[in-house]
């Protein structure tokens, strides 16, 4: 049955939509190619003018602005209104076999944007507030005996590495390859979380992406990645792991509800956990 598509709401004037095109649906919103008074966007609409863990995308977007972060043109709640990418997402090259290439390029922009400083600003959630629904997260009745030493190795991962966090940065919180598009101009950054965090955390989920790349769970494709990305970014590659780690069962948290979804984030966590084997992660 094909999904009805939603109706555009009553817009700005002075943003001068034409000529709307549906071009993709994600969980929480819809997204239209048009025409507007900057030229070719992108009209993201949230479902229910809902914007949840993205409606700090537009403030995160103007404290990062430059080179490899798109250019949010305007917003109002449940809207945000983008500058038009063309070329592909990184996620659609990993898919198709470049995934070292992928991951290269994920890993310079991660490290060209955490090398931007910005103030700090009361409009971010910080990491420990991130992690407060791990410590109450319980083990489901249906996990396995490893399943449930995963989430108590989680926790105190997730303890040490704020306990011994360096200075935070401003963080997207959710780069991965099917948010950063390959253009003409290089590699942009689209659909930001906003978060003050250890600067290991930014690449924590591109272990658990893209979706449809079976290196996801393939110990020596982590591996490789984890080499690649902490030589790339200068950062440590015992924090790298650790919070790659702890963003498994984070996500497990966010998806309790999906069996499906928190049984493959606890596979990715097993497949980490031997790809690191090597590493020292807890004193």
């Amino acid at each position: 049955m094909t999904a009805l598509i939603p109706s555009l709401p009553e817009l700005p004037r002075d943003w001068g939509i034409q000529s709307p095109k549906h071009v993709a649906r994600t969980d929480i919103a819809d997204v239209y190619r048009v025409q507007s008074r900057w030229g070719p966007a992108a009209l993201k609409l949230f479902k229910a003018r809902n914007s949840r863990n993205e409606g700090r995308a537009p403030h995160w977007l103007e404290a990062m602005k430059g080179p490899g972060v798109v250019r949010c043109l305007a917003h109002e709640p449940g809207i945000v209104l983008l500058e038009w990418l063309e070329g592909p997402a990184l996620g659609d090259i990993c898919r198709q076999g470049a995934d070292r290439l992928a991951d290269l390029e994920l890993a310079e922009l991660a490290q060209r944007l955490l090398s931007r400083r910005t103030p700090e600003q009361a409009d971010f959630p910080d990491h420990a507030s991130w992690c407060k629904a791990l410590w109450a997260y319980e083990p489901q009745a249906w996990w396995q005996p490893e399943d449930v030493a995963a989430l108590k190795t989680a926790k105190a991962l997730a303890r040490h590495l704020l306990d011994t966090a360096p200075t935070p940065h401003l963080l997207h919180g959710d780069l991965h390859h099917d948010n950063v598009i390959r253009t003409d101009a290089g590699c942009v950054a689209i659909d930001p979380k906003g978060l003050w965090g250890d600067p290991a955390f930014e690449l924590a989920n591109a272990f658990r992406n893209p979706k449809g790349f079976e290196g996801r769970l393939m110990p020596a494709c982590q591996a490789g990645r984890l080499e690649l990305f902490a030589r790339t970014t200068g950062l440590e590659a015992e924090r790298l792991a650790g919070w790659a780690m702890v963003k498994c069962l984070l996500s497990s948290v966010w998806a309790r509800e999906d069996r499906t979804l928190v049984r493959f984030n606890l596979d990715v966590f097993q497949t980490l956990r031997n790809a690191f084997a090597d590493l020292r992660l807890l004193p």
